[in-house]
């Protein structure tokens, strides 16, 4: 007897499947590259990750002394980098003039002169350059294609390792109480990392708790 999908010559109608499980295929343990660690223990290349604390702790001034140090090479905060390394930092809040107060405040604290920066730090003001990844239109989610796009363009065209958004809020525009639309735009910035061959930061604002 025929399936009720066959067409009597041994071939079925159903539309091949959209997902396939892929086999596992064995690979010794010794061939396995260990993950590319940067700095720290979280900027690690091609991964997401999230720095998370309530406003005013210094999250941003944190940021950038980390900047330094991966620019550098140099231990400032206790754990050295890989080597010195290609950052490049977007603050979507402050202007270009008070990002640059905080950079030269930290370089006058740890002794950096032009020279220990080289070409390596990119820096760019959200009030200046716009990074827009997502938005919502009329309820719905859209990605900015384009954006996404250009972002891993600049960031293979300059050899960036790590890119920080401070903060990742200004980095996109739907609702933060919608978390598929909030795991959405994460999922972009993954894809950042991933396609651009770099570490991401995201800088996240919470509220400070109730209570004290």
């Amino acid at each position: 007897d025929s399936h009720p999908e066959d067409d009597g010559l041994g071939q079925s109608d159903k539309p091949a499947p959209l997902i396939e499980a892929t086999p596992y295929q064995w690979v010794d343990a010794c061939k396995i590259p260990p993950r590319d660690l940067l700095y720290g223990r979280h900027f690690f290349r091609k991964f997401l990750s999230v720095t998370v604390s309530p406003g005013g702790l210094g999250k941003s001034s944190n940021a950038i002394v980390e900047t330094l140090a991966m620019v550098t090479g140099r231990t400032l905060l206790g754990e050295a980098p890989k080597g010195q390394l290609a950052v490049w930092y977007w603050n979507g809040e402050d202007p270009n003039e008070e990002l640059q107060r905080r950079i030269a405040a930290a370089a006058l604290h740890y002794g950096i002169k032009p020279e220990d920066l080289g070409d390596r730090l990119f820096v760019d003001s959200g009030r200046d350059v716009e990074i827009t990844i997502a938005k919502e239109s009329r309820g719905d989610f859209e990605i900015a294609v384009p954006m996404v796009d250009a972002l891993i363009e600049t960031i293979k065209a300059n050899r960036i390792d790590v890119l920080i958004v401070d903060p990742f809020v200004a980095s996109h525009a739907v609702s933060e109480n919608d978390n598929t639309k909030i795991e959405g735009v994460v999922r972009q910035w993954m894809k950042v990392a991933e396609a651009g061959g770099c570490a991401v930061e995201l800088v996240h604002h919470v509220r400070k708790p109730g209570g004290g």
